[in-house]
């Protein structure tokens, strides 16, 4: 009996013997009130988390109230957004302003000072009224093309041709082919000239059924052609022209040639 009453003290005593709270060896201590309230307690939002709730908060009001959101986009306290706004937007007109000066000046330099080549026409003379002479008569003239820019000029080809008409009758709408024999080329970079020098080009002229009826008004000559040529700053161009022979009339012209002819033969680049 005495046996059985030491095993159950033994059984007793190792049941109420405390374990140790850590491995080494330290006691476990009772919990403090504050650090179940601590435990209890999420941890505090941060700074960036609170923004961004309220920016979603206030997204969701306004998209729904966009009254409101007007109302709110013109507050004082807003004021200085838009201030800088205004200013953003004076920057980038102002900077599109002057990228487009900077452009039209660079433009003006080189239309200013570029070569122009223009065609001078002169006649050499109509054939005179002959008593009982018949058939077409040979009407000469002569051409220049001269630079009239304030560089010089390459020319690369030229061509022209010359028609009598009725002063009734007009000029085709389209060029007609211009002869080989009235083509002039230039190879390489083409023939220099210098401003107001000129490329003469002497003999020309064409058959006219009565050479008289062009100094009476009667007939129009006709001169037309065209001038290939590169200025200075390499840029490749051109000009197209058409004049007509105008006899004179005392105190209102003189005689000789005149720009005329339909718009596609008048043109330069």
């Amino acid at each position: 009996m005495l046996k059985i009453f030491a095993i159950f003290g033994l059984l007793l005593l190792a049941v109420q013997k405390p374990h140790p709270a850590h491995s080494s060896g330290q006691q476990s201590r009772p919990v403090s009130q504050s650090e179940v309230i601590q435990q209890k307690t999420p941890p505090p939002e941060s700074e960036l988390t609170k923004e961004n709730k309220d920016n979603e908060d206030r997204f969701a009001y306004y998209r729904s109230h966009k009254v409101e959101y007007v109302k709110f986009a013109f507050l004082p306290g807003n004021l200085s957004n838009w201030v800088l706004a205004l200013l953003g937007i004076i920057g980038a007109v102002v900077a599109i302003v002057t990228v487009s000066a900077v452009r039209k000046q660079g433009g003006h330099i080189v239309t200013s000072e570029r070569a122009w080549m223009v065609a001078e026409i002169e006649l050499d003379g109509i054939p005179p009224e002959v008593d009982g002479a018949t058939g077409i008569r040979w009407t000469g003239y002569s051409i220049n093309f001269v630079n009239k820019g304030k560089t010089p000029a390459y020319l690369i080809e030229t061509g022209h041709a010359a028609k009598v008409l009725s002063y009734k009758d007009s000029l085709p709408e389209k060029h007609l082919p211009f002869e080989e024999k009235a083509i002039s080329k230039w190879k390489g970079k083409g023939l220099p000239l210098q401003p107001n020098d000129h490329e003469h080009r002497g003999f020309q002229g064409t058959w006219a059924q009565d050479p008289v009826k062009i100094g009476r008004g009667a007939d129009v000559l006709w001169v037309y052609g065209y001038i290939k040529y590169r200025d200075a700053f390499g840029v490749s161009r051109e000009t197209w022209f058409c004049r007509r022979y105008v006899q004179e009339i005392e105190k209102y012209q003189k005689s000789g040639f005149i720009a005329g002819g339909p718009a596609g033969y008048n043109h330069a680049t």
